[in-house]
């Protein structure tokens, strides 16, 4: 299943958004920077949202209101 995420850095107030077929491992990658990029550039935690979770959160929130 592909994957859309969005990484957030304080830090640097920057968006960065990904899509993969495998979320977890390329997580990973990000934190062990293993690639040259948005997160080697930034030395802070990243905020991390899945477009999955994201659409849950609207979903639910607009059925309560039903």
């Amino acid at each position: 299943m592909v994957s859309v995420y969005i990484l957030y850095s304080k830090s640097s107030d920057s968006c960065y958004i990904g899509s993969c077929n495998n979320l977890e491992e390329r997580l990973q990658q990000h934190f062990d920077k293993t690639y040259k990029g948005f997160t080697s550039a930034s030395n802070d935690s990243l905020a991390i949202y899945s477009a999955h979770e994201i659409l849950k959160k609207i979903l639910l929130n607009n059925l309560s209101f039903i």
